[in-house]
């Protein structure tokens, strides 16, 4: 059915969305997923030349409440400049080092150089968050396999 509406009778997503009573992102993923290559936006446009239309030289008026409301957002949201990445590490999301390990950046500034091929940062306390420079280690990619292996068995006994 929303193949058809895409296809055929030239709806739009949004239109879709509101006739089946689903979400916008819900009748993306479900024509992307039945092979469907959406529209363009200037392809929209083409089918659909009353799209927009109704804003077209109006200015845009917010109210003082509104306003108050966007600042206190913007004051409040939480961009710290890193997140946890998904297996375990504090990662920075700003800056030069985007998508980098804390730890591997705290480790390479303590031996004065960037990490070469094969090496990694191995934390001596088990601890994937603690990036305390005393905490890090470098070692090659083999020595670090052969460490874990042996807790891991220390572990076991």
């Amino acid at each position: 059915m929303m193949k058809n509406l895409y296809l055929r009778e030239k709806r739009t997503l949004w239109f879709i969305a509101n006739a089946t009573g689903r979400k916008l992102s819900t009748v993306r993923i479900t024509l992307i997923r039945n092979g469907v290559k959406l529209r363009t936006v200037s392809q929209s446009l083409s089918y659909n030349p009353n799209l927009g239309k109704h804003l077209i030289g109006k200015k845009r008026v917010f109210t003082d409440s509104h306003i108050r409301n966007m600042r206190k957002a913007f004051k409040n949201r939480k961009s710290r400049g890193w997140r946890i990445s998904s297996n375990g590490y504090q990662e920075y999301t700003t800056g030069v080092n985007a998508g980098r390990g804390v730890h591997i950046i705290i480790l390479e500034k303590k031996i004065g150089r960037k990490m070469m091929k094969g090496e990694v940062t191995h934390h001596i306390d088990g601890n994937k968050l603690n990036n305390n420079p005393d905490n890090l280690m470098l070692m090659t990619r083999s020595e670090h396999s052969r460490l874990h292996r042996i807790q891991e068995q220390n572990v076991k006994l």
